[in-house]
């Protein structure tokens, strides 16, 4: 699965994501090498680099791709790291990254839509009884799953503390 915990950031997918997010981040730069950004703009980059599906709609199928349940919450770690000031610095290995994140990017803004859609996605996942979803299945088959699905229903609660405000 090339995982080594149980958040989608202690992933290969979840990091190879972080990287496009970068690169978008780092092409919207201003003149003082600062970027706002927003979470309906990392989903809308998701779904055009086929990280998410396209069709907004379909979050709550269970034939969905490992990779768009992994980016679902690759997307909200990103986006509750950064808010709870924890910084990313765990999952990032090179200086001008964590340089990026920490010194460039000076705010991260979410939309009740952004924030419903995701909530949508991870209980959808949350709520998979088949195996016809390949991430949740590989999780549940993993002696890590019950560690996992804690992980989930906390990003679960988290997006909706954060609809609540």
């Amino acid at each position: 699965m090339g995982a080594w915990g149980v958040k989608a950031l202690e992933s290969d997918t979840g990091l190879d994501f972080l990287i496009d997010v970068e690169y978008y981040i780092k092409d919207k730069l201003n003149d003082q090498h600062k970027a706002s950004i927003t979470l309906s703009e990392i989903i809308t980059l998701a779904k055009k680099t086929d990280w998410l599906n396209q069709n907004s709609d379909d979050c709550n199928s269970d034939d969905l791709d490992y990779t768009y349940d992994s980016t679902a919450m690759a997307i909200v770690e990103t986006y509750l790291n950064y808010h709870r000031k924890e910084g990313l610095e765990a999952y990032l290995d090179e200086e001008e990254t964590i340089h990026l994140w920490r010194d460039c990017v000076v705010e991260f803004l979410a939309d009740e839509a952004s924030l419903t859609y995701l909530l949508q996605h991870l209980t959808a996942m949350q709520q998979s009884q088949t195996d016809e979803r390949e991430y949740v299945e590989l999780w549940r088959e993993s002696n890590s799953w019950n560690e996992w699905l804690n992980h989930l229903e906390t990003l679960i609660t988290a997006i909706k503390n954060e609809l609540a405000k």
